[in-house]
């Protein structure tokens, strides 16, 4: 009986292990944006699933993917972004931001 206890333990550990790690191997996602602008400004949000159930390095992190938004859809004048972070897919389906960062176009958080 104790034997099977403990397989079932050891499963349920595996289990929860092999989610973590497949969740963790993932990157990150833009899965929604909007673009506001004026004759001098332009605003950008960002929802962004981050795949990531650790802490993270908010700073460097909004860098990367301002970076690779401008690389895809180009440099902006003087720009200004706001990253709304969600943790993993099933957050950003339940609406609980991890945090919203505003940036400005070089990844400097404001």
């Amino acid at each position: 009986m104790k034997r099977n206890k403990k397989r079932y333990l050891t499963g349920v550990l595996l289990l929860i292990l092999a989610t973590f790690i497949y969740i963790e191997a993932q990157p990150y996602e833009v899965v929604s944006s909007s673009v506001f602008s004026s004759s001098d400004l332009t605003e950008t949000r960002l929802y962004v699933i981050m795949n990531t159930l650790l802490p993270a390095e908010e700073a460097s992190f909004a860098k990367n993917v301002i970076s690779d938004y401008q690389k895809i859809n180009g440099p902006r004048g003087k720009a200004s972004y706001e990253l709304r972070l969600y943790r993993t897919e099933v957050h950003y389906k339940l609406h609980i931001e991890y945090t919203v960062i505003v940036c400005d176009a070089d990844g400097q958080v404001l």
